[in-house]
């Protein structure tokens, strides 16, 4: 059992998949362009891409949450969804993607949780199962490790509208075009692919810790409205010191550096063709390996623009 991660997947999970936050206000709908933030390269959620000097888009950072103050960002970038009429999301949230997903979370071979964890780890998760998602322990006898772990770092969904989806959804309604980056296939693999021994350990680490976790996404959130990604990935490093070397590099490396690095060759793919808005998980943008550098060794421009809040 690792120590001081107990906030990681919850961190990483900015970047993968919804998250709850609790709603404490709204952020503004204005929005300023051209002017650019006059910050690091580590700052600002909202990019102008250029390449050789011409706009071939933009990357946004959101957080795949309800949040209103969230969501009222998605609002200001929304003009400039409809100027562009594109939109690049990690995987298109439709029916078809949606079904593939949740088979994928469930035993098909006849194996069951309670043959892989403990009594005692099993009797915790129907508990809260029972007690936040309305799941009764027959459900959750056929879950995967990492399906469990994922679904409580996700407080049951009030609205279903998270910031990707609604961006999402208004693209689909006008009829523009929508790319994604990733196929059902491969976010699969992402938690899939882990040996269960792993699995097992993020499950249990998720149950000691869960009721700290509103905490955590609630200085995510601060960090996100300020539009700082330093400050986003510097929770990371303080959540991760101490933890389990082995298990941060292998989830760092599959949850981020190897979806950057295919990202990226999609989203140069994109660019050449269209002026597009690519929305990726704010997690995704900053480091040595986010997609902010990936650009610009490929040669590409990135301008921070700013968002207003108030």
């Amino acid at each position: 059992m690792f120590k001081r991660h107990r906030f990681l997947f919850a961190i990483l999970y900015g970047c993968f998949a919804a998250i709850y936050l609790p709603s404490q206000g709204h952020a503004a709908s204005l929005f300023d362009e051209p002017r650019a933030v006059q910050a690091n390269q580590e700052h600002g959620l909202f990019w102008q891409i250029t390449k050789a000097g011409k706009r071939v888009g933009y990357l946004f950072g959101t957080m795949h949450t309800e949040d209103a103050r969230v969501l009222a960002i998605g609002q200001q970038v929304q003009p400039k969804v409809e100027d562009v009429k594109c939109l690049a999301i990690e995987l298109e949230l439709n029916q078809e993607s949606s079904m593939k997903v949740a088979q994928a979370m469930f035993f098909n071979d006849g194996q069951q949780l309670p043959q892989i964890v403990s009594k005692e780890t099993f009797a915790k998760l129907a508990q809260l199962l029972a007690r936040d998602y309305a799941l009764s322990s027959e459900q959750a006898l056929a879950m995967k490790p990492w399906a469990a772990m994922m679904m409580l770092s996700m407080p049951k969904s009030q609205t279903g509208m998270f910031l990707d989806r609604a961006l999402y959804l208004e693209a689909v309604s006008k009829q523009f075009k929508v790319f994604s980056l990733e196929t059902p296939e491969e976010q699969i693999a992402v938690m899939d692919e882990m040996s269960l021994e792993d699995q097992v350990s993020l499950l249990e680490d998720v149950l000691v810790h869960y009721e700290k976790m509103p905490e955590m996404f609630e200085q995510l959130a601060i960090a996100y409205l300020q539009q700082d990604l330093a400050a986003m990935q510097n929770l990371y490093r303080q959540y991760t010191q101490g933890a389990d070397r082995r298990l941060i590099d292998k989830l760092t490396e599959r949850l981020l550096t190897t979806r950057n690095e295919r990202m990226i060759k999609r989203m140069i793919k994109i660019y050449a063709d269209h002026q597009c808005i690519v929305a990726v998980g704010a997690l995704h943008l900053p480091g040595d390996v986010g997609l902010l550098n990936l650009l610009r060794k490929y040669g590409y421009g990135t301008t921070p623009l700013k968002l207003n809040l108030r």
